[in-house]
């Protein structure tokens, strides 16, 4: 089993936007998370990979709206009322983890090289992801969990 955190806010992977002759790039901050994705594997689980199917588990701890916040003299903490909100705004759950697998499976660029845990994200099986809001005591980030999928 693999299981690593990446810190900072997660970015979705989006469709590609189109800047004449054919030209498509994606937004301007997916490069720099795909590439701490990889960073942080590499830095926390070093060299270790599986080979065939692939049990992928991520939380995507994701930052509150202004408005879940206390105000006066309870600026910065997190309204009661707010707790609990399922995280069910943008961005899209299925976009966050394409970026993450697309980040461990990816050769090119400032990737290539670095060390990946599995060759390609078809090899991904089972997929349980969720997001949610930040608690108190902690910063936006993902947990990532990569294991061998049976069955």
């Amino acid at each position: 089993m693999i299981r690593f955190t990446v810190p900072g806010t997660p970015i979705p992977q989006g469709s590609m936007k189109s800047f004449g002759k054919g030209r498509m790039v994606y937004r301007d901050d997916l490069k720099p998370w795909r590439n701490r994705v990889r960073a942080e594997y590499v830095r926390q689980a070093g060299s270790q990979t599986i080979e065939g199917a692939v049990s992928m588990r991520v939380v995507f701890v994701m930052p509150r709206p202004d408005g879940q916040y206390g105000t006066g003299r309870n600026t910065g903490a997190i309204k009661a009322s707010c707790v609990d909100l399922p995280c069910a705004v943008k961005p899209d759950l299925d976009k966050l983890t394409r970026a993450i697998g697309d980040a461990l499976t990816l050769d090119t660029g400032d990737l290539t090289g670095l060390a990946r845990p599995f060759r390609d994200d078809a090899q991904i099986t089972h997929l349980d992801a969720r997001k949610r809001y930040v608690q108190d005591w902690e910063q936006p980030h993902a947990q990532i969990t990569l294991a061998p999928a049976y069955g």
